[in-house]
């Protein structure tokens, strides 16, 4: 199963991660940092489907393991995203954006 046939444009990236996997070397962590739009969010979860479903040979399990993932339910997935802080109230991104509010510095 390709993973990533719907990224564009991340051919050096793609190929790291999946050969990371592939070779059995994966690092403590993975940091996906880039302008907006250009899938880093979306190479992260293909990343982790890769990695979680690698060794899985029973597409039920699969399944399972990728559900679990995109609800973000996993116990060994922790997914961080930035955080806004308005008037002591904690925002999402897209709440945070509809009032104006942007980064003070990049991640």
């Amino acid at each position: 199963m390709d993973y990533f046939t719907s990224l564009i444009g991340q051919n050096q990236a793609v190929e790291l991660l999946t050969q990371a996997v592939s070779q059995n070397r994966i690092a403590p962590g993975y940091l996906f940092v880039g302008s907006n739009g250009i899938g880093k969010s979306l190479a992260a979860k293909y990343f982790i489907d890769l990695l979680f479903s690698a060794h899985l040979a029973e597409p039920r399990l699969i399944a399972s393991v990728q559900n679990r993932v995109q609800q973000r339910n996993h116990p060994d997935l922790l997914w961080v995203e930035p955080t806004y802080m308005n008037q002591g109230k904690r925002l999402s991104i897209k709440e945070a954006e509809s009032v104006g509010l942007k980064r003070k510095a990049p991640p």
